[in-house]
């Protein structure tokens, strides 16, 4: 019996202990050592800023992810910085035991759609080139290497058709 993976819109004072924990560990596991630190301080008090300002855009693109009701995960979505007419999937995180399910799906198919409905033509995405898991979840979802991210070394792009018009998304790992 599949479970059924819904997604809220974070509350900050709510989740937000939740979602640094989720943020150290995804950056644990795609690239070890202090990154997540060095990026967001040791407390994670940025990270909540962060958080706060994709959700300033739109509330939605913050998604917490109950697995029958119980946090589970988490999705941040929100525009390329570079370029607002590209959308960008800042991260996907499971909990460890709603990992290998088919749930991270869910969580693409909510980014994908929610920046396919906020008018993005193309998303893109970053992952690790050592996060081999991750990087197996995404072509399994459709996604398809399309070279390396030229600010990052250690991260390259994938890529994959979003819509029956055309429209691709980018991921980078």
């Amino acid at each position: 019996m599949t479970r059924a993976l819904t997604i809220r819109p974070v509350e900050l004072e709510r989740d937000g202990a939740r979602m640094i924990a989720y943020a150290r560990d995804l950056f644990a596991i795609s690239f070890g050592g202090t990154r997540f630190a060095d990026q967001f301080g040791e407390d994670g008090a940025a990270f909540i800023t962060w958080i706060a300002e994709k959700q300033a855009l739109a509330r939605e693109n913050a998604g917490l992810a109950l697995l029958e009701g119980e946090p589970a995960g988490m999705v941040l979505v929100g525009p390329w910085p570079d370029d607002p007419a590209i959308g960008y999937v800042h991260h996907y995180y499971l909990e460890p035991h709603a990992r290998g399910r088919g749930l991270g799906s869910a969580l693409d198919a909510y980014a994908v759609s929610i920046l396919r409905r906020q008018g993005h033509r193309t998303a893109r995405l970053s992952v690790a080139r050592t996060n081999r898991r991750a990087i197996r979840a995404y072509r399994t979802q459709g996604w398809s290497h399309a070279g390396p991210r030229a600010d990052q070394p250690e991260v390259a792009s994938h890529q994959q058709p979003t819509s029956r018009d055309g429209t691709r998304i980018f991921m980078t790992d």
